[in-house]
């Protein structure tokens, strides 16, 4: 099997080699094959939504605290664990950059916390450990979590799709299976030969809760994979306590037995398909050339005059997709209002009240204002934390939701245009991938200004120099007048804060969007384009870019017959049942 291994990294190569003299790009899951082939090493990523427990339950698998975990999101770079003699971690920058540090220093590198937006650059962190469980062919990848205010990390994850064999997906038991879960899982389906899904935290709940919670989290995968869906119910946190805790065991002894028995055929299956997809592509990119330069000039320009018809389509569809983030935005604004609003009608009688009696504490006017002030902003800020929190998930249910939209429509002129490109030629095209950023966090804190309470509003030092019971009549009541006031600049600093985010991050989607499909018909373009270069080209100078074409093409095609010779698309069987 080594010798397979060897040969498939020499194959990639060769294609990666001969995807660049042609100038044709490739994507990263090809790019790394060749190390990953050498190594004969598979990639088993654990995903999830965040703070749903992966970094704990790596941590329970190899049975110590390598990753940082904490309750609020945190992994913010791709981490890799494989076995090491000794406990070891060496860090890649953007810059290519290399360095070895203490293992003790991870955390200052991968995690939101110390390195915010991964300021400092890392492109990985690969972490050595002596571990019985990662002491096989093997390489454990730690993946930020989606869908948390750290837009950011949910990118990380989604470039880094294509570059794993297996996967272990960690679910949450509060609530079960998000909308968040369901989209990143409808994502990663197709790029991984095995799935293992994990219901952590279950120490949360009772036994009863967690059969009705492992029924429904069954079921609704059963109707997504259309397959019988084993669920692994624990608790990460109370496995990597106690090495004995049954429920770990059960998923750790599943593992193993898929790693040592099925390893080998998962990532000779997964690098098939990542090279099998990159060598038709290029087949497809050389026809659709060759082909056009031996076709009538005037079909030619009808194509041609058919992409530009898709471009001028895609502007169109551009300015819709602002609608539907505007509409998106517009409804998040008014449920949002409406929640502070609720909220706020709950409680102002009884911050109100708060705030009189701070202001019957103090023996001046102004002592009075700065207590009833500093009640208020505390009532205000143990309204509004709550509210933050709200308005986050309702950003998030807002902006995903039209992003899903978005992304499946574009997804469908995508399709449609490959088959009917396809269909020109007598082709069979690759699909193209579509995907859409999330959303970042806020910015929102409490804040009242103390001229609005009185404090340093011209002429009214000597108010606030008066005794309390004096400047009550006035004082107080123009101050208690206000707290709806301050109030409502609070929620529309919330407000403010949530619309400016959510502008920032439409134009992010409809960019990426956009540029995916533009990408798409500038290749297709292009290959037409060059066939019809051609064809106004002399005689002997076409035959000669056919014949480098033709060539090109035929030493892809002996990529293919030489993959299907080390690895026939038939010889290795089904992939497992998830």
């Amino acid at each position: 099997m080594a010798a397979v291994f060897q040969a498939l990294g020499i194959l990639a190569r060769d294609l990666i080699r001969q995807a660049g003299e042609a100038g044709r790009p490739l994507d990263a899951g090809v790019l790394e094959l060749p190390d990953r082939l050498e190594e004969a090493s598979l990639t088993l990523a654990v995903l999830g939504q965040f703070k749903r427990g992966k970094s704990t339950l790596i941590n329970a698998l190899v049975q110590a605290p390598v990753l940082p975990a904490s309750v609020l999101p945190l992994t913010s770079v791709v981490t890799r664990l494989r076995f090491g003699d000794r406990p070891a971690l060496r860090l890649r920058f953007l810059d290519g950059r290399e360095e070895c540090v203490p293992v003790e220093n991870l955390r200052d590198y991968v995690t939101e916390e110390a390195n915010p937006r991964n300021t400092k650059g890392v492109t990985e962190a690969i972490v050595s450990w002596p571990s019985p469980f990662l002491d096989r062919p093997l390489t454990v990848v730690d993946t930020p979590g989606v869908g948390s205010v750290h837009g950011h990390n949910t990118e990380v994850s989604e470039s880094f799709l294509n570059q794993f064999d297996a996967a272990v997906f960690v679910l949450g038991v509060d609530p079960v299976l998000t909308k968040t879960e369901l989209t990143w899982l409808a994502k990663v389906r197709d790029q991984a030969e095995r799935f293992f899904f994990v219901l952590n935290k279950t120490d949360q709940l009772s036994p009863e809760e967690v059969d009705q919670v492992i029924a429904f989290t069954r079921a609704r995968l059963r109707d997504m994979w259309h397959l019988a869906v084993e669920v692994y119910p624990l608790s990460a946190k109370r496995g990597l306590a106690d090495p004995g805790d049954l429920d770990l065991a059960v998923l750790r002894k599943d593992l193993e037995a898929f790693l040592d028995r099925e390893g080998t055929q998962t990532l000779l299956r997964s690098a098939r398909s990542k090279l099998d997809r990159a060598i038709r592509g290029l087949l497809a990119s050389f026809a659709v050339e060759r082909i056009s330069a031996a076709r009538p000039l005037q079909e030619l320009a009808e194509r041609l005059a058919a992409i530009r018809e898709e471009d001028e389509k895609l502007a169109r569809e551009r300015t819709r997709a602002f609608w539907v983030l505007d509409d998106a935005q517009a409804g998040l604004l008014s449920g949002l209002r409406s929640v502070c609003d609720a909220r706020w009608d709950g409680v102002r009688e009884e911050v109100t009240s708060a705030c009189e009696r701070a202001w019957t504490r103090s023996s001046t006017v102004g002592a009075a204002r700065r207590a009833a002030l500093s009640e208020l902003e505390e009532r205000l800020g143990d309204l509004f934390g709550p509210l933050k929190d709200s308005a986050e998930a309702l950003c998030r249910e807002h902006f995903d939701r039209a992003s899903a939209y978005l992304t499946r429509e574009y997804k469908g002129i995508a399709d449609r245009l490959v088959l009917t490109v396809g269909s020109w030629y007598g082709l069979a095209l690759p699909s193209v991938m579509i995907e859409a950023p999330r959303g970042r966090g806020g910015r929102f804190y409490v804040w009242v200004p103390s001229q609005l309470a009185g404090l340093s509003v011209a002429g009214g030092s000597m108010l606030n120099l008066l005794p309390r019971a004096l400047g009550a009549r006035f004082a107080k009541r123009d101050f208690l007048k206000k707290v709806d006031r301050f109030y409502e600049m609070q929620r529309d600093r919330l407000l403010s804060d949530a619309a400016q985010r959510f502008q920032d991050c439409s134009g992010a989607v409809v960019a990426r969007l956009t540029r995916t499909l533009e990408e798409t018909t500038g290749s297709i373009r292009t290959a037409i384009e060059r066939g019809l270069d051609l064809q106004h080209e002399g005689q002997k100078k076409r035959e000669a870019a056919l014949a480098t074409l033709l060539g090109q093409e035929q030493r892809v095609r002996l990529l293919a017959d030489r993959l299907d010779g080390l690895v026939p698309s038939d010889a290795l069987g089904e992939a497992a049942e998830p």
